[in-house]
């Protein structure tokens, strides 16, 4: 949950791309250091009075997820743009060099390296995939030794995104990378037919001993933090 009396800096909009669909990723400048998987509140303008009213216009803000690592000169955001996001869509229609606010950083979902050698399951959906990148490249630059289950799942084909340099990642250590889809449009090597939560318990029938770091819906997180313990 965020935190309402956490810092709040200046920040400026530096790149924005699609990622694929509806996804859009920013990179912002950094005023803060941070921990790969924290996340931020961003208010993508400052409030201003309605003409002829004397009230001030309530501000707006989301908490998104960083994608980045604190060794970065940037912040990188994925954001989710939906029809009816007040916030989402400002920021799908914000110019490069555009000033936001954001507050934090916060969260717990961080990269804590208590052994090497400890297994680790990184799990989300959704937009949650951004915090596991930055967790799944936070343990590779540590050294982390022990297996690394990394499982990504949605409903179909079209909610899974790419994610920058992932593929990198877990090459260059001992990640078992893992897409699951309930629903598969075309026919694809890339991914596995299943539920995610099937999927889980194949891959971690025994989880004691194991570090898990789960993002997305909260119905989702709430239900496969269940399963776990």
């Amino acid at each position: 949950k965020p935190q309402i009396h956490a810092a709040r800096y200046d920040s400026r909009l530096l790149q924005r791309r699609w990622l694929k669909g509806d996804i859009l990723q920013l990179h912002l400048s950094k005023p803060f250091d941070y921990q790969a998987g924290q996340f931020v509140r961003l208010f993508p303008q400052e409030p201003t009075n309605e003409p002829h009213s004397n009230e001030p216009q309530a501000e707006v803000g989301r908490c998104y997820s960083l994608a980045s690592l604190p060794a970065e000169e940037h912040l990188e955001l994925h954001i989710r743009v939906l029809p009816e996001g007040r916030v989402s869509r400002l920021l799908a229609d914000l110019a490069v060099g555009s000033k936001v606010q954001l507050q934090g950083p916060m969260g717990r979902c961080f990269y804590q390296a208590q052994s090497l050698q400890q297994p680790l399951l990184l799990a989300a959906i959704g937009t949650g995939m951004a915090p596991i990148l930055g967790v799944a490249r936070a343990a590779v630059n540590a050294g982390h030794q022990g297996p690394i289950y990394c499982v990504l799942g949605a409903k179909e084909e079209s909610g899974l995104y790419p994610l920058p340099g992932l593929h990198q990642v877990a090459a260059a250590g001992n990640i078992q990378l893992t897409y699951i889809v309930q629903q598969l449009g075309n026919h694809s090597d890339t991914y596995e037919i299943g539920d995610i939560y099937s999927k889980i318990r194949t891959l971690l029938p025994d989880m004691r001993g194991v570090q898990a770091y789960i993002c997305g819906a909260p119905s989702f997180v709430q239900r496969l933090k269940k399963q776990c313990f």
